[in-house]
């Protein structure tokens, strides 16, 4: 549905996104991640239409977005970081305005609109109240119904569930899969325990470049690692180089951390390795990659 192919942003001096290539679909709901300053924002601007590729493509359904952009943008919801409201409109003059700016004129179809996105994002109890009355999560309730308003294919949203307490957070959560079920839901988040919650797959940004892109189990197990204990306080790096080792000498013997695939044949070789130089196992168990670490070795 949408393709980014080696697309590059510079602002100012500084080259913001650099070679960027993924391609997104239909009822995925996609978790972009990373550090602050990584490009999460710039991606999504250029996605949503704000801003201009320096160079590459940027494709949906097989055309660049460019070639009918009016037609594009039709296509795109979007919520941006910190989700700006006008504070002194009320929540029904705020979708009012927003179907203003998608072109919604006809008075059956507005009605029908209004009832659809209020229903979805349960903001009928609000309705009529202004903007600066609404608590955090009604504001982002009101944020998410103003980026759906034209059953958009794609709706990207920045930090859809920044500054909400667990309740709201959950509630958020659930709205933004139901969404998934007829729309691309593109999430940008810098809160580690809403991508196990929420997304489908992660796309790992740092400094404009991909790192990772799948399904968080696969990322998981690609990072997975074991932890070895040795008797034996030296031991040549060298004999589990192909593992990425990781130790740790100390006068209980030697720690090993290696990195290993789940499914494939590591611990065999392994345990051949241990075996062929006589080192004493004290225990030896699969290590908990926790999103914290995993998202610090994915960085590095």
């Amino acid at each position: 549905m949408l393709k980014l192919e080696k697309v590059s942003k510079i602002l100012g001096d500084r080259e913001v996104l650099s070679d960027l290539s993924f391609e997104l679909s239909k009822g995925e709901v996609v978790g972009l991640l990373g550090p602050n300053g990584a490009g999460k924002t710039t991606t999504m601007r250029v996605l949503a239409g704000y801003f201009f590729s320096d160079s590459g493509k940027v494709e949906f359904e097989g055309k660049s977005i460019y070639e009918n952009f009016e037609d594009y943008k039709n296509n795109v919801g979007f919520m941006p970081e910190s989700n700006p409201l006008y504070k002194e409109l009320s929540v029904q003059d705020s979708i009012n305005s927003a179907l203003d700016f998608k072109g919604i004129s006809e008075v059956e179809t507005r009605k029908s609109e209004i009832d659809r996105v209020v229903k979805a994002t349960g903001i009928s109890e609000v309705f009529f109240k202004r903007v600066s009355e609404l608590s955090k999560g009604y504001k982002q309730r009101l944020g998410i119904a103003i980026a759906i308003i034209g059953k958009p294919k794609i709706i990207i949203l920045d930090e859809p569930t920044e500054g909400l307490d667990p309740l709201q957070r959950n509630e958020i959560r659930n709205l933004i899969k139901s969404l998934a079920e007829d729309s691309l839901v593109l999430v940008s988040t810098h809160v580690l325990q809403e991508v196990d919650a929420l997304c489908s797959r992660i796309i790992l940004i740092n400094k404009g470049k991909i790192i990772a892109d799948g399904s968080l189990q696969s990322l998981r197990e690609n990072s997975s690692r074991y932890n070895i204990h040795i008797l034996e306080d030296k031991v040549k790096k060298e004999l589990f180089a192909e593992f990425e080792p990781s130790i740790e000498e100390s006068k209980e013997g030697t720690k090993l951390s290696l990195k290993v695939k789940s499914g494939n044949d590591e611990i065999v070789k392994i345990n051949k390795v241990l075996r062929e130089n006589s080192l004493n196992v004290v225990s030896m168990q699969p290590g908990n990659t926790n999103l914290e670490e995993l998202f610090i070795k994915l960085k590095e």
